[in-house]
């Protein structure tokens, strides 16, 4: 009887607990949502502290907090510094930002394709390499990871490779991708395609 009690008992904290952690954040993020980042700052500290399952995105809104407070070049460094302890925490949006945002655009690719490694199927991973491949005008790997996105039944994808062809000058290429975005309702690809 008294271990029933005593794992009822350890149920009720671990419960407890959890729903404290998750207030913690929602306060924290309601705080940094209004830009109050000193007073958000404790609660994000308190999860890291906790080191639960929330850790990642904690870590994640102290990086954003320390790159809008801290001095140059300070505020990169430790931007940085928790971008990564977030990643280490699993917190994709982490991996997303620091992978396309970092200076060192081979650290940005490692990361993204360590993210993509453990994250096979997550499309904001994806759409971040089709972009980086963008940006380096590496069209094959571009049009791949676009094309990843579509056969995952993300239509916004179109749009991406329709704009990537255009820029191309593959303008049959351009127009087809642009009418897959507008007979899948893509937000703004009926007035790209008008404007076409």
């Amino acid at each position: 009887m008294k271990k029933i009690v005593l794992i009822l008992l350890s149920l009720t904290i671990f419960a407890v607990n959890s729903f404290a952690e998750s207030e913690s954040l929602s306060k924290g993020v309601e705080l940094y949502n209004d830009s109050e980042y000193s007073q958000a700052k404790p609660y994000f500290e308190k999860i890291v502290r906790l080191k639960n399952e929330e850790a990642g995105e904690a870590y994640y809104y102290l990086a954003e907090i320390a790159y809008f407070t801290l001095a140059e070049p300070k505020n990169d460094i430790e931007h940085e510094r928790l971008l990564r302890l977030s990643i280490a925490k699993d917190y994709i949006p982490a991996i997303v930002h620091l992978g396309v945002y970092i200076s060192d655009t081979k650290e940005g690719e490692k990361i993204l394709l360590a993210g993509l490694e453990k994250f096979p199927n997550n499309q904001d991973i994806i759409d971040a390499l089709g972009g980086f491949y963008d940006t380096m005008e590496a069209t094959d790997k571009t049009v791949n990871f676009y094309e990843q996105l579509v056969a995952k039944g993300n239509n916004k994808a179109y749009l991406s490779l329709g704009y990537l062809y255009q820029d191309d000058e593959q303008y049959n290429l351009a127009e087809e991708n642009y009418l897959k975005a507008a007979n899948n309702n893509v937000e703004g690809s009926k007035l790209v395609l008008a404007d076409f």
